[in-house]
C-alpha cells in the first residue's frame, strides 16, 4: 500500500505527469552550494528536515512562501505571496506566461525534455499520429517539425535531439493519407496562445488576488535561478489539486529546473509505519 494514499497525500497530478509520484532527490540536495530559489507551495513543513531550508539560505537560497493566509511559515520566508485558496494553478500558469513573453524560458530544455514540440492538428485539437499520415502505424507515434526536413517522426526511444532545433512555434500544412491537408502546430504554440489569452499577470489577478508585479518578480527568479518546489502535503488534498500539481511541473519545465542539483519537485510525505506487535 502507498501510505500517502492512506493519509490523503497521494500526488495524483504528479503521477499523471510522470507516471510515478516521487521525482525528487534526497533532502540534502536542498542546500547544494550554489545560489538557488526555493518556492514553498504553499507552506513549510514543520518536520525534522526544516534545517535543510535554513541552511540553504547560507548558500544564497531564497524562500517564497505561497499560501492563502499569513501562517507561521512566513516568518522563515524571504517573500510571502498571499493568494486566493486553491488558485495556485492560475498563479503557476501566469508565471509561465511571463517566461514566454519575456523570452526567459528555457527553450532548449522544453524542446528536448517535454512534449512542447509535438505537433497538434488545428482541425480536431488532437496530436498528429502515424495513422493520420500513413493510414496505418502506431497511435503513439507522434511528430515534430524539423526546420530543414519538415515533418519528422518523434523518436520513441530517446528524448535526445542531437542538436536538432525542432519547432516550438509556427503553423505547418501536412498532407494526410486520405489526401486532405491539415494545419498543425507545436504544443508550445497552443499553450502560449492560451496563456496570453487568459493568464497574463494582469488577467490572473482577479483569480488569485496576486499583484502583477509579484508575478513578474517570482517568474524572473525562477527562470534565472535553480528552483525547487516543495509540494508535499497540500495541493493533493484540494479539489482539482491534480491540476495544481501539473502546473507546478510545467513551471519547472518552462524554466529548465529538472535534472540538476537544487531543482525539481518535492513530493514526499512521511506516512504511518507499522511496527510489529510485542510478544
Amino acid at each position: 500500500m502507498d501510505p500517502n494514499a492512506v493519509i490523503g497525500d497521494f500526488n495524483s497530478g504528479v503521477y499523471a505527469t510522470f507516471g510515478k509520484s516521487h521525482v525528487e532527490g534526497s533532502a540534502d540536495d536542498w542546500f547544494h552550494p550554489s545560489p538557488r530559489h526555493l518556492e514553498q507551495q504553499p507552506c513549510l513543513h514543520p518536520d525534522s528536515f526544516y534545517h535543510f531550508f535554513s541552511e540553504a539560505r547560507y548558500n544564497g537560497a531564497e524562500i517564497i512562501n505561497v499560501s492563502p493566509d499569513v501562517n507561521p511559515s512566513h516568518t522563515h520566508a524571504d517573500y510571502q505571496v498571499n493568494l486566493e485558496g486553491a488558485s495556485d494553478a492560475a498563479f503557476g500558469l501566469s508565471l509561465v506566461q511571463v517566461m514566454f513573453a519575456e523570452d526567459i524560458a528555457h527553450w532548449d530544455f522544453m524542446r528536448e525534455q517535454t512534449d512542447m514540440p509535438l505537433l497538434v492538428r488545428r482541425d480536431n485539437r488532437k496530436f498528429l499520429r502515424q495513422p493520420d499520415i500513413e493510414g496505418l502505424g502506431r497511435e503513439d507515434q507522434l511528430y515534430h517539425w524539423h526546420p530543414e526536413k519538415g515533418l519528422v517522426l518523434a523518436n520513441r526511444e530517446t528524448l535526445k535531439l542531437d542538436g536538432a532545433r525542432v519547432a516550438l512555434e509556427g503553423e505547418f500544412d501536412v498532407r494526410l493519407h486520405d489526401g486532405r491537408t491539415v494545419t498543425v502546430e507545436p504544443v508550445c504554440a497552443v499553450l502560449r496562445r492560451k496563456l496570453d489569452e487568459h493568464y497574463t499577470p494582469e488577467k490572473q489577478q482577479s483569480i488569485t488576488g496576486v499583484h502583477p508585479d509579484v508575478i513578474r518578480l517570482v517568474a524572473r527568479k525562477i527562470a534565472t535561478r535553480r528552483t525547487n518546489i516543495f509540494l508535499g502535503m497540500n495541493a493533493c488534498k484540494m479539489y482539482h489539486g491534480d491540476l495544481i500539481e501539473r502546473t507546478m511541473s510545467l513551471v519547472l519545465a518552462a524554466s529548465g529546473n529538472w535534472g540538476k542539483k537544487g531543482t525539481g519537485l518535492r513530493t514526499w510525505a512521511s506516512g504511518p509505519t507499522t511496527a510489529p506487535r510485542s510478544p
